[in-house]
């Protein structure tokens, strides 16, 4: 599963997936500061799962998510 992490994700969440043979970027290791439609456009690009705490960004991926694009991630 490939999976983007926002910065406000715990950093040892990171370690830990990529421990576990999960394929992370890190927000803040490419793109330190990057506001949320821009994370949320690098994941949609990039075709990642967006892992974050930030209840505005989650509810707009969840708004994404429902409007199809659940299906177009693919696995």
């Amino acid at each position: 599963m490939r999976l983007v992490a926002d910065e406000n994700c715990d950093f040892s969440l990171v370690t830990d997936l990529r421990a576990a043979g999960y394929d992370v970027v890190a927000i803040s290791e490419q793109m330190a500061g990057a506001d949320d439609q821009r994370v949320i456009d690098f994941a949609r690009s990039e075709r990642r799962l967006l892992l974050t705490a930030t209840e505005r960004v989650s509810t707009a991926v969840l708004l994404f998510l429902n409007q199809g694009a659940l299906e177009s991630l693919g696995s």
